[in-house]
């Protein structure tokens, strides 16, 4: 499969030029974003971040996409399906040593406008790993934060992945940890040994 080179950027610093490459496939995924130093001519590969695209605004007057690149930051989007179809948001710093997530947390949001109904009682904590809160079946939430799956877990204070939640007012409940388990298509999520299937209800309202 060909990959699309999309929202590239040259930038000059004091520390020096660096370049930035965004790639994503004909299918719409990202497929990663990579970060060169440019000496002398020559581009050489600093670091990637894998499965991921640089965000950016479409000018409709100039027919063109302005990336979400600075000459101290970018933004980056990566999508992946746990319990639903999300995507993941965090900005990532950059120079000579590569790339360096601003938190270790992305911000998350649904890929369609809906929700997640609770079919069971559901325990939330806080980041030291407290219960908070317990939300019955019937309650309507919405992911707020999380780690990505399959990165680094280091200084994540929660153990394992994790995901907070909302209510649709914006009112934070707390945090849930899961893992994944491999399924016969892909990763299925699983709290506390239930899959996530079981746990949630996913409404979708249409896309974004």
């Amino acid at each position: 499969m060909i990959s699309v080179s999309l929202l590239t950027k040259l930038i000059h610093r004091s520390d020096g030029d660096f370049f930035v490459s965004s790639k994503i496939s004909p299918t719409g995924f990202g497929e990663g974003v990579t970060l060169y130093k440019c000496e002398n001519g020559d581009l050489t590969e600093v670091d990637k971040i894998d499965d991921a695209m640089v965000t950016g605004d479409y000018d409709s007057e100039k027919d063109i996409t302005v990336a979400e690149i600075s000459a101290d930051k970018i933004r980056v989007v990566r999508c992946q399906k746990v319990i639903c179809s999300l995507q993941f948001y965090n900005y990532f710093s950059y120079g000579s040593t590569g790339f360096s997530a601003s938190d270790k947390l992305y911000d998350i949001e649904m890929t369609f406008s809906g929700n997640m109904v609770l079919k069971k009682l559901v325990s939330f904590c806080d980041e030291s790993g407290k219960v908070i809160k317990k939300l019955e079946a019937g309650q309507a939430l919405v992911p707020s934060k999380g780690n990505y799956p399959f990165e680094d877990l280091d200084n994540i204070k929660l153990s394992g992945n994790t995901m907070e939640f909302s209510l649709e007012n914006g009112e934070t409940v707390g945090f849930i940890t899961y893992e994944l388990k491999k399924g016969e298509y892909m990763f299925d999520a699983y709290i506390d040994g239930v899959n996530a299937d079981d746990i949630f209800e996913v409404n979708e309202l249409g896309d974004i």
